[in-house]
């Protein structure tokens, strides 16, 4: 079964990229009213979740600003 298989998908469906904040100031503040100021615990409790280590690769997708990605890089820098 391919990807294109899936019940879900629409064959007249075409991939649409969408920007709905194109601007990372209101994507910045746009994140901290949605988190309610509870971010950085958030992300916090993502870092511990994800069990990385010092030493492994992490890919962050759809990284926003980069918060988390810069969080998780000091978790898996080398020693």
């Amino acid at each position: 079964m391919s990807p294109s298989d899936c019940p879900w998908r629409s064959r007249s469906a075409r991939p649409v990229a969408i920007c709905a904040i194109p601007h990372p100031r209101g994507y910045e503040v746009l994140s901290r009213l949605l988190t309610a100021g509870r971010r950085p615990r958030l992300h916090g409790q993502l870092v511990e979740l994800s069990g990385a280590r010092p030493g492994e690769r992490v890919i962050d997708i759809g990284c926003g600003t980069g918060y988390l990605t810069r969080l998780m890089a000091l978790v898996v820098r080398r020693e």
